[in-house]
Formats: C-alpha cells, structure tokens, sequence
C-alpha cells in the first residue's frame, strides 16, 4: 500500500474525476449543477438506507416476549438464539 504525498494527490484526482463524470452525465438531466449535487445526495440516502436495512435483517430477533423465557442465559446464548447461529454446526439453524 502506497503512503505520502504521491497517494494523496492520486486519491484526490480519483475523486474528482468521479464528481467531473458524474457532473458531465448527469447536469443535462436534472438541471445544471444543483440539480446533480441534489441526485448524488438522494442516492446516498437512499443507499444508506438500503445498507442498514440489509444489515439490520439478520439481526431481528425470532422471539420477542419479555417474560417467555424465565431461565437466565447468557449474553453469547442470548445473540446466537436471537441471530439463528448454531456455533457448533456453523450453518443457521435455531439453537433451541
């Protein structure tokens, strides 16, 4: 991996090529040079969004009943039960 004044100034122009190409495609389309700071800002939130929910899915728990499981377990059980992990098999499955 490079480091320096040399890596910076190639990551810069990168990027700027990036945002000169997106200006270039886009400006025609939605109105000039606004109109594409606005396009590149909805696909961004709309992109992280996508990422969370995506992210987010394998993270709902199966069962959600406060009172439904009166022994006490612990926090690793707790998250492989909720996540459908089994540590033993390593294939998702639910551990009860």
């Amino acid at each position: 991996m490079k480091h320096g004044r040399r890596f910076f100034w190639e990551e810069l122009a990168i990027m700027a090529s990036f945002f000169v190409r997106w200006h270039l495609m886009y400006s025609p389309h939605v109105g000039g040079i606004w109109g594409t700071v606005a396009l590149y800002m909805t696909v961004r939130t709309i992109e992280s969004h996508w990422f969370v929910w995506v992210t987010q899915m394998s993270h709902i728990p199966m069962k959600i009943d406060k009172y439904a499981d009166t022994e006490e377990r612990d926090w690793i059980s707790l998250q492989l039960n909720s996540t459908c992990v089994s540590p033993a098999s390593g294939k998702t499955k639910p551990l009860d």
